[in-house]
């Protein structure tokens, strides 16, 4: 009797499973994998032919030819979805010949060339007045016509030099013209002799020492600068942007441009001293950097001293660091005190810091931390 039973379910299991696969079938829609005889069908439908002999996917690249006989490879899926031969489609694009005449004897312009490549060929023209010159099929769609007639043509040294003296009492000294951007030697009704580029001068720009914008010299600089007790190092002067060398009355050597000196900058280590003496109540002090020599100083003796060891964890670290124990910021005068400075790795001094906090971490913090490294 039990073989009975356990053969029925037998039986009911493959039918359910027969079942099941019928139900799959059944949900595919009936997809099946494409032939080659389907696809080439549908291609040469089109007029193209179809010169692979094998079908992958739909993805697979086919080599097929268009109608006019060139070769390219395409998938069936883009091919489906009406991607066709590109060179067909590109000739379909360009512009003939014969359709750049018309374009451009519409305006009233010739066209001399006999041949048409590209958009950016340059093209022999000649203009209803008669000027020939060349220009692309793509500058002259955007407008531009006949640079003589349009006067945008290249000025010459004499048209130049008759604009100039136009304007009563100058005169020009230079006596070849490059463009309108080259400078110019120009000399003003009062005598002054300056540069000047053409299109600067037909904008209005005169003579900048008449106008009192003339170029400061090396010795107006340097009585500018000493007239504030600081002295000037430099010999050359470029330029308000340029850098000088200048000691203050103090005896700093530092570096500045004129025009920051101008605006009110002055010796950078004499403001710090300032604020430095402002925050410690008028105590005086030697204030350093952070990448000063007396730092370095200083963090070669911590570490020559801990013999090079992490004093928190005591392993071996090729990067170590040199901490100040009471805060940098906080404590300046403590800052180059080598006894406020300890050997930590790079770990131990990132988690002290993460700890206790970037400018708040005491002596006390650092025995804390340490003793938790230790246990």
């Amino acid at each position: 009797m039990h073989n009975i039973l356990t053969s029925i379910s037998l039986e009911k299991t493959i039918q359910s499973s027969l079942q099941l696969d019928g139900e799959k079938s059944r949900r595919k829609g009936g997809r099946q994998k494409l032939t080659i005889d389907a696809v080439r069908q549908h291609i040469e439908s089109f007029g193209y032919r179809l010169m692979s002999t094998q079908y992958v996917s739909v993805s697979t690249k086919l080599d097929i030819s268009c109608p006019v006989g060139h070769l390219y490879p395409v998938s069936y899926n883009s091919f489906q979805r009406g991607s066709r031969c590109p060179e067909c489609w590109w000739k379909s694009k360009k512009h003939t010949i014969d359709a750049v005449r018309q374009n451009i004897e519409s305006f009233g312009y010739k066209l001399i060339s006999t041949q048409y490549f590209d958009t950016k060929q340059k093209l022999d023209i000649v203009c209803s007045a008669g000027h020939s010159y060349k220009a692309s099929f793509h500058v002259f769609q955007q407008g531009h016509r006949c640079p003589e007639c349009s006067s945008s043509a290249k000025f010459t040294i004499d048209a130049v030099k008759q604009y100039i003296e136009s304007f009563e009492g100058y005169r020009l000294r230079s006596t070849v013209y490059v463009d309108c951007r080259a400078k110019l030697d120009v000399i003003c009704p009062v005598g002054h002799s300056y540069k000047a580029a053409y299109a600067k001068f037909q904008e209005g720009q005169r003579c900048p020492e008449c106008a009192g914008n003339k170029k400061n010299t090396i010795d107006a600089v340097k009585q500018h600068i000493e007239s504030f007790g600081y002295r000037l190092r430099s010999n050359t002067y470029v330029g308000s942007n340029a850098k000088l060398e200048i000691i203050c009355p103090v005896g700093h050597n530092y570096k500045v441009t004129y025009g920051s000196f101008q605006s009110g900058v002055r010796c950078a280590e004499c403001s710090f001293i300032s604020k430095r003496r402002t925050m410690l109540n008028g105590e005086d002090w030697k204030p350093y950097g952070r990448n000063s020599k007396a730092d370095a100083a200083w963090r070669k003796a911590v570490l020559k001293r801990d013999a090079r060891t992490c004093q928190a964890c005591f392993y071996p670290s090729k990067k170590l660091h040199a901490h100040h124990i009471e805060s940098f910021a906080r404590n300046p005068e403590l800052q180059t005190d080598i006894s406020n400075g300890v050997t930590l790795c790079v770990n131990c001094h990132y988690a002290l810091h993460s700890r206790y906090g970037q400018t708040t971490a005491t002596r006390a913090d650092l025995a804390e931390f340490t003793r938790l490294k230790c246990r």
